[in-house]
């Protein structure tokens, strides 16, 4: 179940911001997608595309290539930990050297969200794309609304449905874990 939630969450978006802008009585929605190669950009039922590397150099561009990497590797960590208690029930492999294969497939899956949720906001914040005094360059998810008589503007931002499928992978690792823990060679 890890590796198939790791693989699913290398093409599903790991971070959104949906802004609601009302100015006399006219609204605009947008909605923007962080997937770990590219961005998608949804105004007013439109939805433009974008590659990571098509945009300028910034901050928030490293970090989601870096995110990609570590989710990658959290995919080879999830793999050599399964191969690790597979090997164990085929009695091929001892289980101190197949927990090991756990704990860095754990450690492996758990970096990407972790990276993401912690490198973000400065990200957002050092690329100078997001002004105001909330917003997801302040903090990893949050919302905000402001406004007055002639309009009001709601913003919300935070992790998309990738980031908590790659923290659940990770997670469902130490199913494994303990299993090995308790463990009892013949």
């Amino acid at each position: 179940m890890s590796l198939v939630l790791m693989g699913i969450s290398l093409a599903t978006p790991w971070y959104h911001q949906s802004v609601e802008l009302t100015l006399l009585g006219t609204t605009t929605e947008s909605d923007t997608k962080y997937y770990l190669n590219h961005v998608e950009y949804e105004i007013d039922g439109e939805t433009e595309s974008t590659d990571y590397d098509d945009l300028e150099d910034n901050k928030v561009v490293d970090t989601f290539h870096t995110t990609q990497t570590m989710a990658i590797l959290g995919v080879v960590g999830t793999i050599l930990a399964l191969l690790g208690v597979a090997l164990v029930a085929m009695k091929k492999l001892g289980k101190k050297i197949a927990i090991i294969l756990v704990l860095v497939g754990l450690i492996l899956a758990i970096i990407a969200p972790l990276y993401l949720m912690a490198t973000l906001p400065g990200a957002f914040k050092e690329a100078g794309e997001i002004a105001g005094e909330k917003g997801p360059h302040k903090s990893f998810s949050g919302s905000s609304k402001e406004g007055g008589e002639e309009g009001e503007y709601k913003n919300s931002w935070g992790p998309a449905t990738a980031w908590y499928l790659a923290l659940v992978a990770a997670l469902l690792l130490i199913i494994p874990l303990i299993l090995l823990l308790i463990y009892k060679p013949e």
